[in-house]
């Protein structure tokens, strides 16, 4: 049962790795709240360094579109 939520989690991290990292480049602040809480889960049932790679990814852009960072 672990490796099957384990799996979930992060078809989840990557679901949102391709959203925000790859198509907009940046991470809402409440979907970043949401991120925090669901990769402790996914850490805590031993998941893996690609997660956690995705996780810093994800935490590290900005939280606004770049056009309104700009205004």
């Amino acid at each position: 049962m672990r490796r099957g939520i384990r799996a979930l989690l992060r078809a989840d991290l990557i679901r949102l790795y391709n959203k925000y990292h790859d198509d907009h480049g940046y991470c809402p602040l409440y979907v970043k709240q949401s991120l925090e809480d669901e990769y402790k889960q996914y850490h805590t049932l031993k998941g893996n360094g690609v997660g956690t790679q995705m996780y810093n990814a994800l935490m590290a852009l900005p939280t606004e579109p770049q056009h309104e960072r700009e205004e």
